[in-house]
């Protein structure tokens, strides 16, 4: 995951010079195509959301060690999507 957010660090600050250092390639983030990081996780964080909402009030604790190795697969998935269609 650490080499995942690296590389997004990468794509998102590209320029490597000290004067350039704020850059922000803000056309990775949000695009017409909708295809930006800010637009692609918005979407994943919604699914997210509506899984933890259907175990948020269950004392069953089967079901929430399931939401988090579920969360911990999807989230590493999300990464891997995100910089495959990069």
């Amino acid at each position: 995951m650490a080499s995942s957010a690296l590389r997004l660090k990468t794509e998102l600050f590209p320029l490597e010079h000290d004067d350039h250092e704020n850059y922000l390639d803000v056309a990775k983030l949000k695009n017409r195509r909708r295809t930006g990081y800010l637009q692609l996780i918005t979407k994943k964080e919604n699914e997210i959301l509506k899984k933890f909402n259907e175990v948020r009030e269950t004392a069953d604790t089967e079901a929430i060690t399931d939401y988090y190795n579920w969360l911990d697969a999807y989230v590493r998935d999300v990464y891997e999507e995100m910089l495959r269609e990069q």
